[in-house]
């Protein structure tokens, strides 16, 4: 093994001779070298190997097709087994529209689908993804621009079942020579230079000016950074160790999924254990529901401050019930009893909660998103009270006085 192979045989750790890996391969340049080294590593430690390819059915049909028989004719150059998976087109965009989040997340809900089917299909150990010190780097910048708290800062995990990363040690550049040097020729994704994606933004606009700003030494500026998520980890690890030894939650079974803990131990722990424990409950009702609708920090912390008995964000509702705290799936919203997360104004993008017994009072003017319909308040129309008819209609009665 050279220095790169024996750099992904280390990220691996130790695992027995027949050991078999599902291996997820875009046919990019980082997958491509996973697999050609993982080939080599195979060999010498005797593990098995099966490859994945998942055609997101979002590009241009020639493309994704020219990408699907590029990994093909790799596994046969490698004579590894290649299953490709093809997701109908369309189906990542109406996720997307129906969850309420981007084509990037709606493609990750349906690769993770694809690798948990191929990974029991074939009985493999873990699916292995070619994630880069690069990627780690991007993704720790999109989730500080995005405000995520410890865990979202700490980055990837190398291991986080059934997903393995062994390359998260490993730069772009070194993939690029391992290539270079290997003769193996990889696909570049079209959508890679499409800035309308966050990630492609910060690899293409922001890291180039961090490293022309830092130009006396780049490489610097991205071991603070990559420091910082090693803290943040040890922080995140810490929080979710507290959380799950001092709040305890309960699984309640019916057609609409519950998460339960007492108002008591709730409120008895520090905020920070409050949001965080909020985090994991949800988190395990979005695996329970194979959702990627993510909690706002901030309308958490709403909660966890005591500021509201009940809150609405992501797919969930939360609210304090006599003594206990449920958090159950959202359901449509009903004409009385309800809390809405909505965006205020069409010059800010400040979110509020509001909370009524009957309706949604508006204090202000301006255009507010509720569900798939925008409202205008017209200035001067005060007090507003919002409401959702029966046919799923919004309706605004600008008496306020008998309803709010």
């Amino acid at each position: 093994m050279n220095d790169f192979e024996k750099k992904i045989a280390g990220g691996l750790g130790n695992w027995s001779v027949g050991s078999l890996f599902l291996i997820a391969v875009s046919g990019g340049a980082d997958s491509t070298a996973l697999l050609s080294a993982m080939v080599v590593i195979a060999r010498e430690r005797g593990f098995r190997l099966h490859c994945l390819h998942v055609d997101h059915g979002i590009r241009l049909k020639a493309e994704r097709q020219g990408d699907a028989e590029a990994v093909e004719r790799l596994c046969v150059r490698f004579d590894v087994p290649c299953t490709v998976t093809i997701i109908q087109p369309g189906t990542i965009e109406q996720t997307a529209k129906e969850q309420g989040i981007g084509i990037e997340a709606a493609a990750r809900l349906f690769r993770h689908r694809a690798w948990k089917k191929e990974l029991a299909r074939v009985s493999a150990e873990r699916v292995l993804v070619a994630h880069t010190e690069d990627d780690l780097l991007e993704t720790i910048l999109m989730r500080f621009l995005r405000g995520s708290g410890p865990a979202g800062l700490a980055g990837m995990k190398r291991e986080q079942y059934p997903v393995f990363r062994p390359m998260l040690s490993i730069s772009r550049v070194d993939v690029l020579h391992y290539l270079e040097v290997r003769t193996i020729s990889f696909r570049t994704d079209s959508t890679n230079n499409d800035i309308h994606y966050l990630r492609n933004r910060i690899r293409l606009k922001l890291i180039p000016l961090l490293d022309e700003y830092f130009s006396d030494s780049p490489s610097a500026w991205r071991k603070v950074v990559l420091a910082g998520a090693e803290t943040h980890r040890y922080v995140a690890d810490f929080l979710e160790d507290e959380a799950s030894a001092r709040i305890s939650w309960t699984d309640e079974t019916d057609s609409n999924r519950k998460r339960m803990s007492t108002t008591e131990d709730f409120f008895s722990v520090p905020e920070i254990i409050r949001e965080e424990s909020l985090f994991k409950a949800i988190d395990r009702i979005n695996q329970a529901n194979e959702t990627t609708a993510l909690p706002r920090r901030s309308v958490l912390r709403h909660f966890c401050r005591g500021c509201k008995n009940a809150v609405e964000t992501g797919n969930v509702r939360i609210s304090k019930e006599k003594d206990r705290i449920v958090i159950a799936e959202r359901q449509e919203c009903s004409e009385s009893g309800f809390a809405l997360f909505i965006r205020g104004g069409i010059d800010t993008s400040e979110e509020q909660v509001y909370s009524l017994q009957s309706g949604m009072l508006i204090k202000r003017s301006g255009n507010y998103i509720i569900g798939k319909e925008k409202i205008e308040v017209k200035e001067g129309s005060f007090p507003a009270v919002i409401h959702s008819t029966d046919n799923g209609k919004i309706t605004v009665d600008y008496s306020g006085g008998s309803n709010g």
